[in-house]
């Protein structure tokens, strides 16, 4: 029998990568594309960034889960709130570790924090709504 605590941080995963992959994935590579095309950057959109980015948003996704799990015990008004603070916490430093960040002139990466932290929280949101146990 599989102890209920493994089952929870399994099912958290499931959604947190299928919701990453969909909200932080595709949702992010919309909001990339719109603050190249408002920066003037380059317009060619490839198939393999996209789908770069939508694995990115996935692993995201299940980095989410594991923070969601991790929070499981507060308050549920905060957890979603919390979850999506940190979480663009750690793909903010791990971008700039990648260098990621150093590609994207200064105004553009503002907008791209303003722009993607909602993106955050729809995400922290719905991983909280579908991750809690029914009856919840």
């Amino acid at each position: 029998m599989i102890p209920q605590a493994i089952r929870t941080l399994v099912r958290a995963l499931i959604i947190g990568l299928g919701a990453g992959a969909l909200v932080l994935g595709v949702g992010g590579r919309l909001i990339m594309r719109a603050i190249t095309l408002a920066t003037g950057g380059e317009r060619e959109l490839s198939l393999g960034g996209s789908l770069e980015v939508v694995l990115a948003g996935a692993f995201y996704g299940a980095v989410g889960a594991v923070l969601w799990v991790l929070t499981s015990r507060l308050p549920a008004a905060i957890r979603p709130a919390l979850t999506a603070v940190v979480l663009m916490g750690v793909v903010t430093l791990s971008d700039a570790a990648r260098g990621a960040a150093g590609s994207i002139p200064a105004p553009g990466r503002y907008l791209a924090i303003a722009a993607f932290f909602p993106v955050m929280l729809v995400y922290a949101y719905l991983l909280d709504r579908l991750g809690r146990p029914r009856g919840r």
